[in-house]
């Protein structure tokens, strides 16, 4: 709740939620990824990771898949809330301007 009322309160448009990713590939074929939210504006996800133990298993296989596949991605764990500022505008926007935002084809992975 605290990222979505971050993009809202400094006008970034944003989709909760609403994109899947499925992995086609091996050895991960047969996942789906949704990342928290996706930044049309940077061409990019933000995935927060809030550190429930049950979330593990599915926070490593993502760390592997989004690199892998070369898909944008921020994260943000509880500790980075206190200064959205700096680890999601700022960082946000420096991955926004990297060759992996700027390579990335959102029409690839929505069916």
């Amino acid at each position: 709740k605290q990222i979505a009322n971050f993009l809202y309160e400094n006008s970034i448009p944003c989709l909760y939620e609403s994109i899947s990713l499925p992995i086609t590939t091996k050895p991960y074929a047969g996942n789906i990824c949704t990342p928290d939210f996706y930044i049309p504006s940077w061409n990019i996800f933000i995935e927060f990771y809030g550190g429930y133990p049950s979330a593990w298993k599915k926070k490593v296989l993502k760390n592997k898949l989004y690199p892998a596949h070369k898909i944008p991605v921020l994260a943000i764990t509880p500790a980075e809330l206190e200064d959205l500022g700096y680890y999601l505008l700022r960082q946000g926007k420096k991955l926004g301007e990297t060759p992996t935002a700027k390579n990335f084809r959102i029409g690839k992975w929505i069916r």
